[in-house]
């Protein structure tokens, strides 16, 4: 009779589900595939043990961990392992828990439509990985470290090295990744979301990031997150932020300028920026148990957005004192014989109250011709209504440019019940549509 058909050979290190083993060690072994089949290593079931200063290249699956571990006694370690040139470097399956220590994870692809994956996380593992270098990027599609459905997942101190825009560590569902230190070169993609609040977040802590090609779905961000008594090799409670700036020779002899810094000391909370060539420093500072805020050794800075105030002071039971400005660059018309203004489109607002109405002449008013025997060219500022005040504070603005006025005459002028527009009024009839002026109205509003 025919021979039965033999069973077909098991991976090429199986660690079958016996029950009768409580750990196990594998170490300084080459482990190697010719067709990307199968597993290198495939363990079963949750068994404790170590693998260690291997290699592992060519599988479909380097190392495959299925069932449930024991955290407590700390699952499965990998340490000082090379895991390279597989579909998928290491996958971590149903409630593995387990810890990568130094290893090298590195070149694992595949070609379209799949991808390669360093690191997989696929249904809920604790897992801890300490000082790896990941480094998937051998096409576009290929992936760091891809979590499907993680738990407790931490990175301490690895690199992330695949330059593939956000493909450092891609999140699909779990509950929370932290990542401390290390250094982030392509970015994260995070996309769905298994849980609400800090349940959902990547947390970032003093981490090195290359590039900002991060993609954080809803219910995902990226935080920098501070404990100051942790802070390595700083006694005071501060942070810093700095930045090489190449300089011939590079490397060596990089210039670090420093950014800024944020500092808590003496119930003051301090956010600064300072330099290394002897320019003077800025600090904003917070006072604890005060409500104030103080600016040192500056000024305060406000920049305005278009159609907004630039300081509104709103009290609880909706009155309002709201700064602002309204700033236009006038085209200086050509007039007839007896008018020879130009009314601005910006207004006044009813019940306005004015500080001044300051110019400047951007580009010349072109003079008279032919020059009118005794007229020195200039102009004033005035409402565009016939009862109007005068805001520049003398009547011959000189029409040249660079020309300024502060237009602080009459004012603080309390506008009427409608809009005021501007009036630049020349003293003569400019020939040409040429001249430009800056026209700013300052001004404040209250809302009972």
């Amino acid at each position: 009779p025919a021979s039965p058909t033999p069973p077909p050979p098991p991976p090429p290190c199986s660690i079958p589900n016996t029950g009768n083993i409580n750990g196990f060690r594998i170490a300084n072994c080459t482990i190697t595939g010719a067709t990307k089949k199968e597993t290198g290593i495939h363990v079963i079931q949750g068994f404790l043990g170590l693998i260690e200063n291997c290699y592992i290249k060519g599988f479909d699956k380097g190392i495959h961990f299925v069932g449930t571990g024991d955290c407590a006694t700390g699952g499965c370690v990998i340490r000082a392992c090379r895991i390279e040139a597989n579909n998928t470097g290491l996958e971590y399956d149903e409630l593995i828990s387990g810890t990568l220590v130094g290893n090298t994870i590195q070149d694992n692809s595949r070609p379209s439509p799949d991808y390669g994956i360093g690191l997989l996380v696929t249904n809920g593992a604790n897992l801890t990985s300490v000082g790896n270098h990941y480094e998937n990027k051998v096409l576009p599609e290929d992936i760091d470290v891809k979590i499907v459905a993680g738990n407790a997942m931490n990175f301490v101190g690895d690199k992330f090295n695949s330059s593939n825009p956000g493909k450092n560590l891609v999140y699909s569902g779990g509950n929370f990744v932290y990542i401390r230190g290390g250094k982030l070169i392509g970015g994260v993609t995070a996309t769905g979301n298994n849980a609400a609040g800090d349940n959902a977040n990547i947390v970032q802590e003093l981490v090195e990031r290359v590039t900002s090609a991060s993609d954080l779905g809803p219910g995902h961000h990226v935080r920098l997150k501070m404990e100051w008594p942790e802070l390595i090799g700083l006694r005071a409670k501060e942070w810093r932020m700095w930045k090489p700036m190449p300089v011939p020779p590079d490397p060596p002899g990089a210039v670090y300028t420093e950014y800024g810094y944020l500092r808590w000391s003496g119930n003051v909370f301090a956010l600064g920026t300072e330099t290394n060539a002897g320019g003077s420093g800025r600090e904003l500072r917070l006072q604890a148990g005060n409500k104030e805020v103080v600016v040192w050794d500056s000024r305060l800075s406000i920049v305005q957005n278009e159609g907004a105030p630039a300081l509104s002071v709103n009290g609880s039971g909706g009155q309002k004192w709201n700064v602002s400005q309204k700033s236009e660059l006038t085209t200086i018309g050509t007039g007839s014989v007896t008018e020879t203004w130009t009314d601005t489109g910006i207004k006044i607002p009813a019940n306005a109250v004015v500080f001044g109405v300051s110019v400047r002449v951007v580009e010349a008013i072109p003079n008279p011709v032919p020059p009118i025997p005794g007229l020195d060219p200039s102009f004033m500022v005035t409402g565009a209504a016939d009862t109007s005040p005068v805001f520049s504070t003398v009547d011959d603005v000189p029409t040249a440019a660079g020309s300024t006025d502060v237009g602080t005459k009459n004012c603080p002028y309390k506008n009427g019940a409608a809009e005021l527009a501007i009036r630049i009024k020349p003293n003569y009839n400019p020939p040409t549509a040429a001249g430009k002026v800056r026209v700013t109205i300052h001004y404040y509003e209250i809302t009972p």
